[in-house]
This record gives C-alpha cells, structure tokens and sequence, in this order.
C-alpha cells in the first residue's frame, strides 16, 4: 500500500482550510511540512515559547492548559 503524501493527508483532514488550493499548490506545500505524533500527556508547545509553526490536528485531539507558575 502506497502511502499518501503529507499534503494529501492534510487535505483530506482538514477540507475548509485547504478547500481553495489546488493539488499543484497543496505539493508545493509539501517540503515545508512535517508531522509530529504526540503520546498522551506530552506537550506540543508552552505558553510564550517562539512561535515558529502551525499545527493542524489530523487525528485525535489536543487540550490547551495555561499552568501558573
């Protein structure tokens, strides 16, 4: 089974937000993406860290935690 590219993956996840490019477009996209699978309980980004990427959720969900120092 051949696996499908990472643009392919993200449109088909997340149709509204890609629904205006076209394939062209979404393979050009494709050197600037990478995926990141988290376990439970890790932690994706921290309140104030250098922002730097935008992440889409394909599969599962995340909770957003504001902890107090």
């Amino acid at each position: 089974m051949q696996q499908d590219s990472m643009a392919a993956i993200l449109a088909q996840a997340t149709p509204s937000l890609f629904r205006s490019l076209t394939d062209a477009a979404l393979r050009g996209l494709e050197p600037e993406l990478s995926m990141v699978r988290l376990d439970s309980g890790e932690t994706l980004f921290t309140a104030g860290a250098h922002a730097d990427a935008v992440y889409v959720v394909v599969s599962g969900r995340l909770r957003a935690v504001l902890q107090d120092d």
